[in-house]
């Protein structure tokens, strides 16, 4: 019997990483975040209203568990409380993949209201969560890696949460409770429908000579299977108990089907007896699957061997397996799909006797280092496997994102999701269906090339969803560009010049919600461009200006006005449009020369005065913007072919990866701007004949027009990821700055 550590959705142990606790994750030893009722109830109890606690569990049992309340002036996050009502218990533990739940169970207890049979925790949690947990009365403590059998024979279900999760272990079934936040996005696919046609699973067992022993496996069909068809696609899944009795997979699969989001497939679903072994990279359990459990397969199913209508995958282990199966059978697989991947797993972490000169991320490495492959991949990570974790062990969640970094920067097609989530069954079900419509699409076309890069001969599909815009600027006698705003979103800095001849560019300050802009930059200084970029700390403001009409230079001032120095001077060059590193520490910008020609070269420059050339050759670089990981940078260039100005957007590793520059927009793009969650890239284009400005999701064919005409706009993202600050041409010398807000869009595109 697997643990029921595997089983229950704290996720798997070496799957997934351990947070730290956040501000809203704070032990029970600690004075925790409170609620707006438990408040309201706490001073009922004081004033002597001996009705309240009665009042406040017959609410709560009519409402149901947990609480979730709202907190003003911050619409993309709730409050949830956690309830147990309590008799004579020492302690009640909380079991769940929430950030800040980690190995130690008397970190994770709920708090008792003195004087009351009241126990809560409370988390500041994203309004689109959805996760499982368990409560624990009288837990034994013992931390997770362990535990037996008796140690986990206290967890519920929350008896007042009437949402639960099912999982069918082999032994007994596990009903945890669910919580769905008023944000996340409905379940379409996992509830089965009576009037939908079904398929058929079967378990087989295969001795292999390879392993050693036998294996258990279940093989599901389509409804409709033939074995005279065309053969079918194959879709092989690592932790075949989970995927073949507590995943709905096959009723997944039959709805997807129903609706036309996938073509039929033959399944595999195939269980391993050592996890932590033979999911941890293993050449012979790689071996086994395609020396004798896929030959077996093809011999009794009508199965294609076209790799690229071929899919291996799973989650956290499962999803590492799977990568490495890609990269060492990419005759056999040619797509990957990872849920929670344990990216972050090194070969020697288990003997290293010092796990401090570990060196992680074994795998990313691997594909780093390797040419490209013909594999497609499909990546969903969760937001809550973050954090400080045991010894220097990268987060799940930091180890995805690296992964999807240098698999772009490589050039592969990748589709890469962020939920708000953890590393837990529930999750990679709620997760499997759009990982199936990315690498399983059912049109022909689609499965060529879904969530992938246009090739440089294609222009991005466009979908137009012009969003209001609403002006902050409005002053007819100047005109306004360039915004950059503050970390914490409520100031914006831009470039202001009075419409009128030989008046001078000049960096003003003004705060978000409206009011008086004030002059930043003194009145004798020429500031040419501006191209002005708010430093990470909020403390300083980078731009480009000449003030001596001979060479332009990367300026530095301060953002109350103080303190103005210049960063580059390089004569006969001209520098221009910084972009900050998220660290604060060094400047991308662009530097051409002072002659008329157009061939401009991205550098990077630290505050200390260190330079490096990030580009080379004959072509024009221009604005760029840096990936929040710190990994990639999104540029402008007229590469390969020198076309000047019309341009479109790369992407490369600020780490010498010019050479696996990519292509990331086909039908011409400017000025990018990286999304908070580095899921999108704004920038401005022409293609439809007028400049506007555009979104793109990173591993996604199609663009997004999301203005009307709007002249060629910088956009900079509020922190939030909600809204966009650009500058809105309405005349050519008649620019203000606007703002308009994306998050239908960012909601609806998912």
């Amino acid at each position: 019997m697997r643990t029921l550590f595997v089983a229950i959705s704290l996720g798997f142990l070496l799957g997934c990483c351990v947070p730290a606790p956040t501000e809203a994750q704070q032990g029970s030893d600690q004075l925790p975040i409170r609620s707006p009722r438990l408040v309201a109830l706490e001073k009922q109890l004081k004033s002597g209203d001996a009705a309240a606690l009665d009042n406040f569990w017959r609410e709560v049992k009519q409402r149901g568990t947990p609480l979730v309340e709202s907190i003003p002036g911050h619409d993309n996050y709730v409050l949830v409380t956690f309830l147990w009502r309590g008799g004579r218990e020492r302690n009640v533990g909380l079991f769940s993949a929430l950030p800040g739940v980690g190995d130690a169970p008397e970190k994770n207890l709920l708090a008792n209201l003195p004087g009351t049979n009241v126990w809560f925790k409370t988390y500041k949690l994203r309004k689109d969560s959805r996760f499982t947990y368990y409560l624990s009365p009288n837990d034994s403590l013992v931390p997770r890696a362990q535990r037996k059998d008796k140690d986990w024979d206290t967890l519920l279900a929350d008896p007042l949460n009437p949402h639960h999760f099912v999982m069918h272990e082999e032994q007994r079934d596990w009903v945890g409770s669910l919580v769905e936040l008023p944000g996340a996005p409905p379940l379409r696919w996992l509830e089965a429908r009576p009037e939908i046609p079904k398929g058929r699973t079967e378990m087989f067992h295969l001795s292999s000579k390879i392993l050693g022993d036998e294996r258990r496996f279940w093989v599901y069909t389509s409804p409709g299977y033939e074995t005279e068809s065309k053969p079918y696609p194959l879709l092989v899944l690592f932790d075949g108990w989970e995927y073949a009795q507590m995943i709905p997979t096959a009723t997944i699969i039959e709805n997807l089907l129903a609706a036309g989001k996938i073509h039929p497939l033959v399944v595999v679903m195939v269980d391993e007896k050592e996890r932590d072994v033979e999911l941890a990279c293993n050449e012979s359990f790689n071996e086994f699957l395609v020396r004798e459990l896929i030959p077996w397969a093809r011999e009794h199913y009508r199965i294609t061997s076209n790799p690229s209508e071929t899919i291996i995958g799973g989650q956290s282990f499962a999803g590492l397996a799977a990568a490495f199966a890609g990269l060492r059978h990419p005759e056999v697989f040619g797509n990957v799909l990872s849920i929670s991947g344990y990216f972050s797993w090194d070969p020697s972490e288990d003997q290293a006797a010092d796990k401090e000169d570990l060196e992680y991320e074994w795998i990313i490495r691997q594909y780093a280092a390797s040419p490209r492959l013909p594999l497609r991949f499909a990546i969903t990570a969760g937001l809550f496997d973050y954090g400080a974790e045991l010894y220097a062990l990268p987060s799940s969640l930091a180890a995805n994102r690296h992964m999807r970094d240098v698999l772009l920067a490589k050039g592969y097609t990748v589709n890469y999701r962020e939920v708000a989530g953890g590393d837990e069954v529930f999750a990679a079900a709620v997760a499997l269906p759009d990982e199936l419509m990315s690498l399983a699409a059912s049109s022909p076309t689609n499965r060529n090339s879904a969530a992938g890069q246009a090739t440089p001969s294609q222009i991005e599909p466009t979908v137009s969803m012009p969003q209001p815009v609403r002006l902050l600027t409005s002053d007819e006698q100047y005109a306004d560009s360039w915004p950059t705003l503050s970390p914490d979103g409520k100031r914006v800095v831009f470039t202001r010049q009075r419409v009128e001849p030989g008046s001078r560019s000049a960096l003003w300050l003004m705060s978000l919600n409206g009011g008086t802009a004030r002059q930043l930059t003194p009145p004798d200084f020429k500031l040419s461009s501006g191209y002005p970029a708010w430093s990470p700390d909020g403390t300083t403001i980078a731009f480009a200006a000449e003030p001596d009409e001979n060479h332009g230079g990367i300026w530095l001032i301060r953002s109350d006005g103080t303190n103005l120095r210049r960063l580059t001077d390089e004569e006969k060059f001209d520098d221009i449009a910084p972009a900050w590193s998220p660290d604060g520490k060094s400047i991308v910008f662009s530097r051409g020369p002072t002659s008329d020609e157009p061939t401009n070269d991205l550098w990077q420059i630290s505050l200390d005065g260190w330079q490096r050339q990030l580009t080379r050759g004959d072509k024009w670089e221009g604005k760029s913007s840096i990936s929040p990981d710190g990994h990639l940078i999104a540029f402008a260039s007229d590469r390969p072919a020198r076309h000047y100005p019309d341009t479109n957007v790369w992407i490369m590793s600020i780490d010498g990866g010019e050479a696996a520059a990519r292509e990331f927009t086909s039908g011409g793009g400017a000025v990018p701007a990286w999304s908070p969650d580095g899921n999108w890239i704004a920038f401005t284009s022409m293609r439809d004949g007028n400049w506007a400005l555009y979104l793109k999701r990173v591993g996604e064919n199609r663009v997004i027009k999301v203005t009307g005409p709007a002249g060629k706009c910088h956009a900079e993202w509020l922190p939030d990821g909600n809204s966009i600050v650009f500058d809105l041409y309405r005349a050519p010398d008649r620019g203000n700055i606007a703002i308009i807000d994306v998050r239908e869009i960012v909601k609806r595109m998912k």
